[in-house]
């Protein structure tokens, strides 16, 4: 996968401003710096949450490599879990927690699994709790209280008409 990722390489612009006497925008010209060529689709087909966590090793090696070619951090050794400074390397796991839970939510009712390896890198013994406890709320939530989610998809695939009568 190193190799396709590093073959797709990376979106990445610079822009330059002209002022005029006034320091009021007189101008603005985008240079591109590089193109990205490809793209990884990253799909665990039961687990939303191994997803998420796949998908933060990707995002972390190319923010590396963008980091580097801004001159804003050393050049990357391609470790899947390389660190960032402490305090990039808070701010990445928190969003990368964030967005987990927030498509979680959307998807399942309930937050991400496995958002302790996310946050923290490591799993702990809450992080698995945690993951038992939304385990056994998503298996409520799709038996007993996902009809009206179920009939929507169902409508929009055809599946399922809509009375007239009310």
């Amino acid at each position: 996968m190193k190799e396709k990722l590093n073959g797709f390489e990376y979106f990445m612009a610079s822009l330059d401003y002209a002022l005029d006497q006034r320091d009021k925008l007189n101008e603005r010209t985008c240079k591109v710096e590089r193109k990205q060529v490809g793209n990884i689709r990253v799909n665990c087909m039961d687990c939303l949450d191994r997803t998420n966590v796949v998908q933060s090793v990707l995002s972390r090696n190319i923010a590396h490599k963008q980091l580097w070619k801004l001159g804003l951090s050393s050049e990357p050794r391609g470790d899947p879990f390389e660190k960032f400074s402490p305090m990039l390397e808070e701010a990445f796991r928190e969003a990368w927690t964030d967005n987990a839970d927030t498509i979680s939510i959307l998807y399942t009712g309930t937050p991400a699994q496995k958002t302790d390896f996310t946050r923290y890198g490591k799993r702990t013994i809450r992080g698995a709790l945690n993951d038992g406890i939304y385990s056994v709320q998503r298996y409520y939530i799709n038996n007993f209280c996902d009809g009206y989610n179920h009939d929507c998809l169902d409508v929009a695939l055809g599946k399922l008409t809509p009375s007239s009568k009310l």
